[in-house]
């Protein structure tokens, strides 16, 4: 009998030990999936962020080309992204949720986004008119300019923010 209590001892001491590096495993298993999950989450972010930068660019060239030329081949990136920007925006509005100041940055990019897009339609029916002139768009040139100033900003602000949290995470 004395031999069936060491043998207890030594099969509860190994699954003890054996639980233990299961505990830890687990732990540290769901510690990178989060880490992971956090990663993905942010390089998201800077991807639909840069993405509609790059599309209100588009739209930018696009209707300064057409103001030029009066030719709607110009046009046509505007038509093509102009609602895939408010998709853009909703789908980012809806990743920065779990950040407050991140979720008020872009509620104000999607403010200044309307604005722009309203502008540019507001150029090309100017341009339409028999009353054009580059000389009176240009107010609202600069105008529409300082709204993409101000978008850039904001996204640059977003992408900084996400970039640190990134940082962060390594750490």
């Amino acid at each position: 009998m004395k031999n069936s209590g060491g043998i207890l001892t030594i099969f509860f001491t190994v699954f003890f030990v054996t639980s233990l590096f299961g505990f830890f495993a687990y732990r540290y298993s769901k510690s990178i999936k989060n880490n992971n999950l956090s990663l993905l989450h942010s390089n998201i972010v800077l991807y639909k962020s840069e993405k509609a930068l790059s599309i209100l660019k588009d739209i930018e060239t696009g209707t300064r080309g057409f103001l030029i030329t009066g030719d709607d081949a110009y046009l046509e990136k505007y038509n093509k992204w102009k609602d895939m920007v408010d998709t853009i925006m909703h789908e980012l509005k809806t990743l920065t949720r779990d950040n407050p100041v991140q979720h008020s940055a872009i509620d104000s990019i999607a403010v200044l986004t309307a604005s722009k897009l309203q502008s540019c339609k507001m150029m090309q029916d100017f341009r339409r008119s028999d009353s054009f002139s580059l000389l009176s768009v240009q107010p609202l040139m600069l105008s529409n300019k300082q709204v993409m100033d101000s978008i850039t900003f904001l996204m640059v602000r977003i992408q900084t923010n996400e970039r640190n949290l990134l940082t962060s995470s390594h750490d």
